[in-house]
């Protein structure tokens, strides 16, 4: 499309533009695919966790840091 009101120089400014936006809008696809990855990945850690957790043979007690009860597994359970 030809636009005799603008001249040359503004075209390749506008593109030069357009070219930057484009590279930033494909940067921050990567990002949220990474980001992505990355949630999808401790996902699955804290499923793998959790089987193990309640699969366990020994009694697990999580407590924190100022003595209150954060989760138990079905072996403590399973003992009252």
């Amino acid at each position: 499309m030809i636009r005799p009101d603008i001249a040359r120089e503004e075209l390749v400014t506008e593109l030069e533009t357009l070219r930057q936006r484009v590279a930033e809008l494909e940067a921050l696809e990567i990002d949220h695919q990474a980001d992505k990855k990355l949630i999808q990945l401790e996902l699955e850690d804290e499923q793998r966790y959790k089987a193990i957790f309640e699969s366990a043979n020994d009694i697990i007690l999580l407590i924190d840091k100022k003595g209150t009860i954060i989760d138990v597994n079905e072996r403590l359970k399973e003992r009252n």
